[in-house]
């Protein structure tokens, strides 16, 4: 078996005869290794790519950004980059585990308008967010982090998040993105799923267990304007206020403008046109505490039959869903690519046995 780091180096080797199969194969070079007459296997979905919010940065332990960023994001555009099979996530955990939560479309599904409020709800006034994503790397989760990214980003800059982007190469990503920090904002990250377990699908949990110590301990809604300019969220605890100072922006000097362009802009706008109107705050659902969610987690882990391990998990995944440590994004299909010689190969979900077994003609 040999290490090849790039989508590219593995499609050029399977083609020049140097290797007989290449697994993690880009969806761009799918159509055409078809035509060459190449089979390309897929594997069930069992990866995950999500957004990872650090919950003890300054803006992003205010709930209210946290479930806007998950109604800005647009998981439809991301899907180009990945293989067919590759679906929307709604929730931290593979789908293949049949493990539902009812309210999880409450937090998931895309809807500007309720992102742009809960940005208005918590106070937000452009503030810097930093997001890490991995560069020069091609992962079984993300084989081209800079597109999927750049589709990303765009999203949520149309709601009105001020995000700073910072590529990092893959090991200084490793370390950065697990830190205990509170300057990193979001993390473009995902993961292979190795075992059939439930628990092993919340690794972004895992992250903010070592992140809660520097949180505030009342992170549930975050209200920041008075109580009778905003509707009140019911929650224990509504004062979590965004205190990180607002960004400046950019300056720069323009072309000087012709007498046209000048006429143009000095003229009345037109009657039919009006400003768009600013967000309203909205009244913000009290999340579970981190404390909680452990804890539930153990229960699930200690039901003595499927089922009940299956009923438990899915308040889990409610309750994740409603404290919002990571934003699901897509569960991930990948492809392998086998030459013409190669008589068969099993794919399986976490491709930890079969690898290596090819039986070639």
């Amino acid at each position: 078996i040999s290490t090849l780091t790039s989508s590219d180096k593995r499609y050029f080797a399977l083609m020049e005869g140097h290797i007989d199969a290449c697994d993690q194969v880009n969806s761009s070079d799918l159509g055409q290794l078809a035509r060459d007459g190449y089979q390309t296997p897929g594997r069930d979905p069992f990866s995950l790519v999500y957004l990872g919010l650090n919950t003890a940065h300054p803006v992003l332990k205010n709930i209210s950004v946290r479930r806007a960023i998950s109604h800005a994001v647009d998981r439809g555009a991301l899907r180009q980059y990945y293989p067919q099979g590759t679906s929307d996530a709604q929730t931290l955990i593979s789908p293949s585990f049949r493990i539902k939560a009812d309210d999880a479309k409450d937090y998931t599904d895309r809807n500007q308008d309720m992102a742009r409020s809960l940005l208005a709800t918590a106070g937000y006034d452009n503030q810097v967010i930093e997001c890490y994503y991995p560069a020069d790397v091609s992962l079984p989760w993300m084989d081209t982090p800079q597109k999927v990214y750049s589709e990303m980003v765009a999203s949520l800059i149309e709601v009105g998040l001020n995000i700073k982007p910072v590529p990092l190469p893959w090991s200084e990503y490793l370390s950065k993105s697990r830190e205990v920090s509170s300057e990193r904002g979001i993390t473009l990250a995902g993961f292979y799923g190795m075992y059939r377990d439930p628990y092993a699908f919340f690794g972004p949990v895992h992250q903010v267990r070592s992140l809660i110590a520097n949180a505030p301990s009342d992170m549930t809604t975050g209200l920041t304007k008075k109580s009778s300019d905003v509707p009140s969220s019911g929650g224990a605890n509504s004062n979590v206020r965004i205190s990180a100072t607002p960004s400046p922006q950019p300056s720069y000097s323009p072309d000087p403008l012709t007498p046209e362009e000048e006429a143009s802009a000095s003229a009345s706008p037109s009657p039919s046109a009006s400003p768009s109107p600013s967000p309203t705050a909205v009244a913000v659902a009290p999340s579970p505490r981190f404390t909680q969610i452990l804890e539930a987690i153990r229960t699930a882990d200690s039901a003595d039959s499927v089922d009940s391990q299956r009923e438990l998990y899915a308040k889990v995944v409610s309750q994740l869903g409603q404290f919002m440590p990571a934003v699901p994004l897509l569960n991930v299909t990948s492809k392998v690519a086998v030459s013409r010689e190669v008589q068969g190969y099993q794919t399986e979900q976490n491709a930890i046995e079969l690898f290596g077994k090819l039986r070639k003609l």
